[in-house]
Parts: C-alpha cells; structure tokens; sequence
C-alpha cells in the first residue's frame, strides 16, 4: 500500500475497520472518561525525514498509524527469531529484538525457546560464536549486579548455591557477639526453618 495519493485515508480506514468494534461498545451511561482519545505523535523532519515525506509532511500522526507501520515493517523485517537488523546513521550495527510481555516463568522460558531471542541478543552482542559464553557472562553479570536477589534465588533454584552456611565456630561468635541466649537462638532458627 503507497501512502501517497490516498493511501493514508486507505490505512486509516483498514484501521478503523479493525477497531470500529471497540468504539461500537461505548454506551451514554459510561462516563465520559472512557471514550477513546486518539494519541498522536509529532513527527520532526530533521530526525525522521523518511517518514515526514511518507505522510505528506503531516508533523503529526495518530500513534495507532505508526503502530500500524512498525508492526507491517517488522513482519517483512524480521528474521526467524523475531528481531530486526539495522544500521544506525553512524554506521555501526543494531538489532531490534521483539518480546513478547509474559506472566509467568513458564511463558517466559516458553518464548524465550520459541522465539530464540536470547540467543539473538547474545549472538549481536558476541562478534563470533566463539565469543557467546562472553556475552553470556557479560549479561549473566550485569542482571546479578541490578538485580542481586532475584539472580540469587534463580541460582538456588538451578543448584547453584551462592550463600554459603556458616561453620559451628562462626555461629557461635555471631549469636555471642550480638549477646543472643540459647532460648532467643532456639526462637530465631525454628522461625528460619
């Protein structure tokens, strides 16, 4: 579809066929709150000339257009595990990786197969496949440091133990240290087991 000679108006109107249902719905005894306002976006000619002329050098466009054209160009664009190469304007590679927004760890360990897009971020971040189990590291190391409790239950979880029991000698100098009687220690042991 050209979005010259009416091919906006054709866009629109495939859209509002696709979201006419959704307006239909709306009922006088709803508050006026919930009825749909269209989002738009400005569009700057200097940094998006492309796109400025795709729409006739309109400098605003409703979102759900631009959601519509990201979303054709991504399904040309796309490769097998759902992310899209491109070159920034300085030359250098970039890699769009498309989630999908999941609930649960069992979705999520079912995109993450499914999609592979882990194994694509890895595979741009590494220069070859001898470098993956560096970018491996480098992301393993970089989530335990933002998100130090979480990467550590997960490591439990996989059997990897990252906190270590304390010997008899140890404990013993922490509960006489914080001046904890066998009565307190017996209290505080059957609330941690």
């Amino acid at each position: 579809m050209s979005l010259d000679n009416g091919g906006i108006e054709q866009l629109e109107a495939t859209l509002e066929e696709t979201f006419h249902e959704e307006d239909e719905v709306h009922t006088a005894a709803e508050p006026i709150s919930k009825v749909f306002l269209e989002e738009y976006k400005e569009i700057n000619k200097d940094k998006s000339p492309i796109l400025f002329d795709l729409f006739q050098g309109k400098e605003s466009i409703p979102a759900r257009l631009l959601n519509a054209l990201f979303c054709e160009l991504q399904n040309v664009l796309k490769k097998n595990d759902s992310s899209v190469d491109f070159t920034y304007a300085n030359g250098k590679p970039g890699r769009a990786v498309i989630l999908t927004k999941v609930k649960t760890q069992a979705s999520f360990l079912e995109y993450a197969w499914k999609l592979k897009w882990i194994d694509s971020m890895l595979q741009h971040i590494a220069m070859d496949e001898s470098d993956l189990d560096d970018a491996a590291e480098w992301l393993c190391y970089y989530i335990g440091k933002k998100y130090d409790s979480s990467f550590t239950l997960a490591s439990e979880s996989l059997g990897y133990p990252l906190v270590q029991q304390m010997d008899e000698a140890a404990t013993e100098a922490m509960w006489s240290d914080a001046n904890v009687n066998t009565l307190q220690q017996r209290i505080i042991k059957r609330h941690l087991h």
